[in-house]
């Protein structure tokens, strides 16, 4: 009874979020129009039909509405993502020949916001699949951010224990519709400034678009096999810079942003722990290239620069391939993005925040060892200090997602070497099962579109986990086999 009204709910909540994302899936119609290209009006058509026929038949399930539980949110979320892919797909099988699976390696590829791909050309499809590649990532980062954001507003470490239970009591999905507003207020601000960034650098109008999205949302897809490489543009690579730089950022920061609390901005954690990084991690590479690869200093510092933040925001770009570097560049490459950006923005990996509360949770944890009984010993979150109790909870929490990460990546690693025995390197596996955790897409050059059907589901699994952070797939998982109350 318990089961059947919890997964009723999910299923219910999923409806809700279908029927919420029609209109933003119908947009893609524009392009077949603009563009002329009437065979693609069907298979795009079939998306939106699809995402309100089912969001209305889920509707029609009966919901207890006065049944409300964090972990029937969380599973929402999990299978949601999930379904995303399977039903924005159709485009991509119906348009092309590349078949289900890699059809939905590349739905899975744009939802979360990475950049890997088995389109050999993507120079070769149709101007609307162009567009609906990149439209995907997009659409992905508007949902991702409204999700952490309303998570994190169901966490805020001053509300009391009653409260955050009320919180959680509310139907957070209803959440997550009501503060998309807000999101894509924001989002779309910072979109319509790097398109016209990334126009004013000589790229055509329709490139731009793509370009713009894949950056706000730090997905990474480019409508050429080169990537950023081929504009060979240093101008468009800063823009591209900045632009992923600050989608990286905690979404929370723009609003602290526009009441000009600069002062509040600069004392965040995560903007600290990113203000460390960034230069550490340029200035090791720079000279790793230079003296390891032998590179000239200007190239090696343009390579870099740009390569590092693509790791650390996800995005994905690359202005250079890395298959020639030193394995020491390619494991700081690869450090940088399983650490990822700022929690609560578009990016992936571990995220900034839980890195530097993992710092402030292991040194507070020491200091209670040397402490007397009697010591009351507080922590700093988020730039404040809160109760011994909620920290303890807050730091095991992400320390637990942590292991839960390194775990996932563990398995799929070993799942992937039985299924390549013969593999010489394993170095080009393992990074690119890191960086598809992190959604970022740099490939260490394990895959293309000869990899096996099962490698490919095994890389969309890893996705799918990586970009909603581990724990919903986990509670969706164990649901099925156990109690959910």
């Amino acid at each position: 009874m318990y089961r059947r009204r919890f997964f009723t709910t999910v299923l219910f909540d999923v409806g809700a979020l279908f029927r919420f994302i029609t209109p933003f899936t119908a947009l893609p119609l524009i392009p077949v129009l603009l563009y002329h290209e009437w065979d693609l009006f069907l298979p795009m058509g079939l998306v939106p039909i699809l995402f309100f026929t089912i969001g209305y038949l889920l509707k029609l399930i009966k919901r207890n509405h006065h049944y409300s539980r964090h972990s029937a949110a969380l599973s929402t979320i999990a299978l949601f993502w999930l379904i995303m892919p399977i039903i924005s797909m159709i485009p991509f099988i119906l348009s092309t020949d590349m078949g289900i699976v890699n059809g939905f390696f590349e739905s899975m590829a744009g939802w979360t916001g990475s950049s890997f791909s088995i389109i050999p050309d993507p120079e070769s499809l149709p101007e609307t699949l162009i567009f609906w590649r990149s439209y995907l990532q997009w659409i992905g980062g508007i949902g991702i951010v409204t999700m952490m954001l309303c998570l994190v507003q169901g966490s805020n470490p001053h509300m009391t224990v009653r409260g955050r239970n009320e919180f959680r009591k509310e139907n957070l999905i209803k959440e997550i519709i009501v503060n998309s507003d807000k999101v894509l207020l924001v989002y779309g601000g910072i979109t319509i400034s790097a398109f016209l960034l990334v126009l004013s650098t000589g790229v055509p109008v329709q490139e731009s678009i793509n370009l713009a999205f894949s950056a706000v949302s730090t997905g990474g897809y480019i409508p050429h096999a080169e990537n950023v490489a081929y504009y060979h543009n240093p101008m468009l690579e800063l823009f591209l810079t900045g632009i992923t730089l600050a989608a990286a950022l905690p979404f929370p920061l723009f609003f602290i942003l526009k009441l000009h609390h600069l002062k509040l901005f600069f004392k965040n954690d995560q903007i600290r722990v990113m203000g460390i990084l960034l230069p550490v991690g340029i200035i090791i590479l720079l000279l790793n290239l230079v003296i390891g690869t032998g590179e000239n200093i200007i190239t090696a510092f343009r390579e870099s620069g740009f390569m590092v933040v693509s790791a650390l925001t996800s995005s994905g770009f690359s202005n250079c391939t890395i298959t020639g570097w030193e394995q020491s560049s390619i494991l700081l490459l690869l450090l940088f993005i399983f650490i990822g950006g700022g929690a609560v923005s578009t990016s992936g990996g571990i995220t900034l925040r839980r890195l530097a509360l993992m710092y402030r949770g292991f040194g507070w944890w020491f200091q209670k060892t040397f402490a007397t009984p009697h010591t009351l010993l507080t922590i700093k979150i988020d730039g404040e200090r809160v109760h011994p109790g909620y920290a303890d909870s807050e730091v095991s929490k992400n320390i637990l997602v942590v292991i839960f990460s390194i775990l996932a990546v563990l398995l799929a690693y070993i799942i992937l070497l039985h299924i390549h025995p013969d593999m010489i390197s394993v170095t080009p596996l393992l990074f690119d099962i890191i960086s598809a955790f992190a959604t970022c897409g740099i490939t260490g050059g394990y895959i293309t579109p000869a990899i096996p059907d099962a490698s490919k589901l095994i890389f969309c699994f890893v996705m799918w986990i990586g970009r909603i952070e581990v724990l919903p797939v986990v509670i969706l998982l164990y649901s099925f086999f156990h109690d959910p109350d």
